[in-house]
């Protein structure tokens, strides 16, 4: 029936135009679908990579506090650092 209805309002002159209309149409619409997934997948790999960053950034900042309360029990306590 869609095809019908296609053939009607483009005033197809034959059932191959309506089919390659058709076919167009399919296509379009595999191409978004394409465009869509691979924008999602781009999208998500960014976002693990920025968590990764804040993940190792973060870890970086314990490292730098730990060091530095290791040498401040060192300095009180041992008269060093």
């Amino acid at each position: 029936q869609s095809a019908e209805n296609a053939a009607r309002q483009f005033n197809s002159a034959s059932e191959n135009q309506t089919q390659q209309f058709m076919a167009s149409l399919n296509a379009q619409v595999n191409q978004f679908n394409v465009a869509q997934t691979n924008a999602a997948s781009q999208f998500n790999t960014q976002q693990k990579n920025a968590a990764e960053a804040r993940r190792v950034g973060i870890e970086a900042d314990i490292n730098k506090a730990n060091a530095a309360i290791v040498n401040l029990v060192q300095l009180v306590f041992y008269g060093k650092s």
